[in-house]
């Protein structure tokens, strides 16, 4: 059996979402790993008026390949941007391209939007149509060996087990599909939740049927699905704690920990299974390998070859790989772990102090937001706007409190997911390989691992220093006792209002009448 760089090596690749969190770990592994291969097109809009080199050249200046471009800047010359949209017929690509992509033998397809109050008409397009049109551009490669298509773990939430294979979904996909594009916008918002049968939302059930699309084509190319969970920053490759975003518990730590939500109503015992970013890409590389042996691929492409499919054995099975941890953390112990890292590696841009907490009573939740949250957020903008700066906490509570509501079924629901295929890539894997492609987690310690999330939400996320911790572990005791004044004035404002409501300090009550009337004998 040949090893996963010599599978690798002399092969085009094709990926979509090459933009996008995993896609840019999935380049870098490829590139840092699997060096010899010969070129890999990634398949990339203009956006914002910036061209797609102009795009290409931001991704390479990121610190994810800070590393690589250090040690093997030339390894860089084998990203070609390609100008293209899933959405469009064909993938809106030139003659011209084509004519690059013909030899292309593995694609990863990872182009998604993963934003859970999407409209349905943007998320079906995007991620089920989308799906449509890479696997129709797949057909025409004549020597396509695997494609791996990206889905994840909770795309069929109605079931709390969900196992490493495809469940019946409402509505078949093309029947979606010239739904969505013929019916109005407004009129799908309210249809559509009938018609999946009152899915979470747009985003579950769009990649639910992709899965679906990828099962109608199973029997006419080699195609498999790696669905990971929750995808968090990286773990330890090529360097700890890199993200791009604010989704996921990153985004929720990381706005706790700049003190502006403190509060959230979900379950202590909701079940989070996450998993870091470099563990996805490794898994992808695998399994495009896995997927390639498995139909007949037996040697590696010499260079000036075209690879092909000598024998195509398994063409026909279309293989699951849950990409999860294998252990739950429940939401409770989150939090104290997240606290204990944001305490310990505080922000700069801290507005107030860090913390919060979860809470099923509605009412506990109303006030926390209220006092703790939006008051706070209040002040503070009208301090920004009297200093001519502009005002943002409550744009950012807005947001907040947005997606509280996109994540409500997903904090109150316990899932768990088999993960048997998952677990046996690396038994598979060749001895040589697992140094650079073990899909184990390193970091054990739920603490350590979400330090790592942390102290990367700083670096990358947030832009700041490490130097400036110490200085902002001090500001963090003059934002504590900030935070004892604020709630010394608040419950003693509340209490005198209460007082007030049933006349507390009115001089009628019993007690002021017998003093006032003692005093005035003794006068």
């Amino acid at each position: 059996m040949i090893t996963i760089p010599e599978f690798y090596s002399n092969r085009d690749i094709f990926i979509t979402g090459g933009s996008g969190f995993v896609g840019k770990v999935l380049i870098e592994k490829l590139l840092r790993s699997c060096s010899g291969l010969r070129n890999i097109y990634i398949l990339m809009r203009t956006k914002r008026s910036k061209t797609i080199d102009e795009r290409l050249e931001e991704i390479k200046n990121m610190a994810l390949f800070s590393g690589l471009m250090e040690t093997n800047p030339k390894v860089f010359n084998k990203l070609v941007p390609i100008e293209g949209d899933v959405t469009v017929v064909g993938l809106g690509i030139t003659d011209e391209s084509r004519a690059l992509l013909k030899d292309i033998s593995v694609i990863f397809h990872s182009a998604a939007s993963v934003r859970f109050d999407e409209n349905y008409k943007t998320a079906i397009i995007l991620n089920t149509k989308g799906t449509h049109e890479v696997i129709e551009f797949a057909l025409t490669l004549k020597n396509l060996v695997s494609f791996v298509h990206v889905s994840t773990t909770y795309c069929y939430p109605d079931h709390h087990f969900i196992d490493e294979k495809l469940y019946p979904v409402p509505g078949d996909w093309q029947t979606t599909i010239k739904i969505v594009e013929n019916v109005d916008d407004e009129l799908l918002e309210c249809f559509m939740p009938i018609y999946n049968n009152f899915k979470p939302n747009s985003y579950v059930y769009a990649k639910a049927l992709s899965e679906h699309v990828c099962e109608s084509y199973k029997n006419k190319i080699p195609i498999t699905i790696v669905r990971p969970s929750i995808v968090v920053g990286t773990e330890m490759e090529p360097i700890g704690g890199w993200n791009d975003n604010f989704n996921g518990p990153v985004g929720l730590l990381t706005a706790c920990g700049l003190g502006i939500m403190r509060t959230m109503y979900a379950s202590n015992k909701a079940l989070l299974n996450c998993v870091a970013v470099d563990v996805v890409g490794k898994t992808l590389i695998v399994v495009g390998w896995k997927n390639a042996i498995d139909n007949g691929v037996q040697s590696a492409v010499t260079l000036g070859e075209s690879a092909k499919v000598e024998v195509n054995k398994n063409c026909g099975q279309l293989q699951v790989y849950n990409c999860a941890s294998t252990h739950n953390m429940d939401l409770e112990l989150l939090v104290y772990d997240g606290q204990y890292s944001i305490r310990k590696y505080p922000f700069e841009k801290c507005v107030y102090l860090p913390g919060g907490g979860v809470t099923l009573c509605k009412v506990m939740n109303y006030f926390r937001i209220v006092c703790f949250q939006l008051v706070p957020a209040a002040l503070i903008d009208q301090a920004l706007t009297l200093k001519g700066k502009k005002a943002m906490l409550m744009s950012l509570q807005r947001k907040i409190a947005a997606a509280s509501v996109a994540l409500k079924n997903f904090v109150f629901t316990k899932w768990k997911f088999g993960t048997e295929n998952f677990k046996n890539l690396n038994k598979i894997v060749l001895s040589d390989d697992l140094q650079d492609f073990c899909m184990d987690r390193k970091v054990k310690n739920n603490r350590e691992y979400y330090e790592i999330q942390i102290l990367g939400a700083r670096r990358y996320l947030m832009k700041e220093p490490d130097s400036s911790i110490p200085a902002c572990r001090r500001r963090i005791y003059l934002l504590l006792i900030f935070d004892i004044f604020f709630r010394i004035l608040l419950f003693g404002y509340i209490f005198y209002l209460l007082g007030k409501k049933i006349n507390l300090f009115d001089n009628k009550i019993p007690f002021f009448e017998y003093r006032n009337d003692t005093i005035a004998q003794r006068i």
